[in-house]
């Protein structure tokens, strides 16, 4: 695994990992968490997973709520962010995180 820079406000964490199948094809995913609602960072995300020759993102959660005791994100745009990411949705696996 290896982690990416971003020059995001947001400080979301995205890493690429290249895994081996059983059946010896390689796949790169594209590993991030926390965008919460941030289109400046979801933009960056789709940045980094074409940039990289990813397969596939897979989003750790946190992806459009800040949560109850967080401040609202500088690009705070969760409906950008949707119409985004279901124009991605083909490379998505995304799991449900705290704030969601």
């Amino acid at each position: 695994m290896r982690p990416l820079d971003n020059d995001c406000e947001n400080p979301i964490l995205f890493a690429v990992y290249d895994e081996i199948s059983l059946k010896g094809t390689i796949m790169r995913l594209l590993i991030c968490s926390d965008i919460h609602g941030d289109f400046e960072a979801a933009t960056a995300v789709l940045e980094a997973f074409k940039n990289e020759g990813c397969d596939r993102i897979l989003m750790l959660g946190d992806i459009l709520y800040h949560g109850p005791r967080n401040d609202l994100p500088v690009g705070y745009a969760p409906k950008k962010v949707i119409e985004l990411l279901n124009a991605n949705r083909e490379v998505l696996m995304t799991v449900r995180g705290n704030c969601d």
